[in-house]
């Protein structure tokens, strides 16, 4: 049976999950929460991923309400899907939580640690499952980096760096100067993915150098004394518009991936045995939704993205951001 899902937050990555839900055949789109006024169908932002083909008049069919209470007075839901901005994120789960609902939260967890302590502590209490979005853990060239750096493939990481760039965001929300600020820009926007990926694969550094930062630039270093290990992480936001990419250059004993966005769905792979491409299949937000489905269904803990892993991410980001 399919988790009847509710998606609060309808702007671009809003959009997203629920045409994924749609297309599910793990969960249900049951309704959308959204107290904005008007059509909210109409010109939806095209975010920084360009189209994504949203079925526009499929979703028209979804019931939409402008409270989680409205909504529940008429709809049962199992869990809901939380795409609002991050100055909300706290109260939103918070206020699914209590009501009895399991908990997908589009990352960054929370503006503050208290804050993600708490949501964590609640959901404990509720028997309730919550999960942040960090979709690169689910994403199939980034899940490869992940097993190739943990069983050996090709030996040991010796460096690594990771590069992720696109437009400041110009659209929804961002538009409001008052609230800008307490988004977090691009450190904990943007490059959250990349930092929470290196924590994810390679534990606690010993160190973090902030080699460079320029207003939403980013350039930093960590370092991981025992094994000599260096993690560059890099980017942020540039001029709006600018068009988005990500890459990963993973150098190891016996051999070296590199992939970008800019080249396709492909992988490429050097090892004694000469340059391989390996092909990229899937979709990342497709493939967190699943596994959190999944884990509603069989009772289990999202291990592969633990809210306590979420939290620690906001730690680390709150220790760059203050030196």
């Amino acid at each position: 049976m399919k988790i009847k899902t509710g998606v609060i937050g309808f702007g671009f990555i809003g959009s997203v999950h629920a045409k994924n839900i749609l297309e599910s055949g793990d969960m249900e789109l049951c309704a959308i929460i959204e107290n904005k006024s008007g059509d909210i169908f109409s010109a939806l932002p095209a975010g920084n991923l360009g189209s994504q083909n949203i079925p526009i008049e499929q979703l028209r069919s979804v019931p939409v309400f402008k409270s989680l209470d409205e909504c529940l007075c008429k709809v049962s839901l199992q869990a809901v899907v939380i795409a609002v901005p991050l100055f909300m994120h706290y109260k939103t789960a918070k206020e699914a939580l209590q009501k009895g609902l399991h908990v997908f939260l589009e990352k960054p967890f929370c503006s503050t640690v208290s804050e993600c302590g708490e949501l964590i502590d609640l959901s404990v209490r509720q028997k309730l499952l919550l999960m942040i979005g960090h979709v690169i853990r689910f994403d199939s060239a980034w899940s490869y980096l992940a097993q190739s750096i943990k069983n050996g493939r090709y030996g040991a990481l010796k460096y690594l760096s990771l590069t992720r760039i696109t437009g400041e965001p110009d659209w929804g929300a961002w538009n409001r100067p008052e609230k800008k600020q307490i988004y977090g820009r691009a450190l904990i926007d943007l490059l959250i993915h990349d930092i929470d990926f290196a924590l994810y694969c390679l534990g606690e550094p010993s160190e973090i150098r902030c080699n460079e930062h320029h207003d939403e630039y980013w350039d930093l270093t960590f370092v991981y004394k025992d094994s000599d290990l260096h993690v560059n992480v890099r980017g942020g936001f540039l001029y709006p518009h600018t068009v988005f990419s990500s890459d990963f250059a993973a150098d190891f004993s016996d051999g070296s991936l590199r992939y970008s966005t800019w080249q396709g769905q492909t992988i490429y792979s050097a090892d004694s045995k000469g340059v391989q491409y390996l092909p990229v299949n899937g979709n990342g937000y497709v493939n967190e939704l699943s596994y959190f489905a999944d884990c509603i269904t069989h009772g289990n803990q999202p291990d592969k993205c633990m809210p306590k892993d979420s939290l620690r991410v906001i730690e680390v980001i709150e220790k760059i951001a203050g030196n």
